[in-house]
């Protein structure tokens, strides 16, 4: 599972970072972006920087280090009952948009907050929705 970083201007991937594959503890998430925004801060110090990541550095650790460091992110979340509950209504205006319009994909996003039993406050969350074939 790679680390990828990428010129939010131009697109181009200016690192990869090779770690093993197995899912990243928060530690271990932490470490890597406290390294990697060091380095980028070293030569523009005054640069806005966002973190993307899915699932598996999606972990409080991390964003508590991005909140403490001024750093912005979007981390993905692995679905789960409390979340689908949380945007139950919004998929079902998706599902039903598609049904509809009979497009391949209907998309939406939406935001509520969230947290596990570790996250207090919540960091707000936002969910891709989708109905297709």
């Amino acid at each position: 599972m790679p680390i990828h970083v990428y010129d939010a201007d131009s697109g181009h991937c200016v690192l990869t970072i090779l770690r093993p594959g197995k899912t990243p503890d928060g530690k271990e998430v932490r470490a890597h972006l406290r390294r990697l925004v060091r380095r980028i801060r070293l030569h523009w110090p005054k640069t806005a920087i966002t973190i993307r990541g899915d699932s598996h550095y999606g972990r409080w650790e991390a964003m508590e280090w991005c909140e403490q460091n001024a750093v912005q992110y979007v981390f993905g979340l692995a679905q789960n009952t409390v979340l689908g509950t949380l945007v139950q209504a919004n998929t079902d205006a998706v599902n039903a948009r598609w049904e509809a319009t009979g497009v391949a994909v209907v998309r939406d996003y939406t935001e509520t907050l969230y947290a596990g039993p570790i996250l207090v406050p919540p960091p707000p969350c936002r969910g891709t929705h989708r109905g297709n074939l």
